[in-house]
């Protein structure tokens, strides 16, 4: 009990701490599901001469 007593500050700031970085993680974990808009569908489009790149399948 004197232990308890004797750090008070120190467990209540490490307690603090703790749940800091559980929200954080959370935080990261929720910004990373949203969708991402740079990509682009380009299926069906047709592009000729030097407009086409290395990924056009001839």
């Amino acid at each position: 009990m004197e232990f308890i007593t004797e750090n008070l500050k120190g467990i209540i700031l490490a307690l603090i701490a703790v749940f800091a970085g559980i929200a954080i993680t959370l935080n990261i974990k929720k910004s990373s599901k949203k969708k991402n808009t740079n990509k682009v569908n380009q299926k069906g489009n047709r592009v000729g001469g030097d407009m086409a790149g290395r990924d056009v399948n001839k």
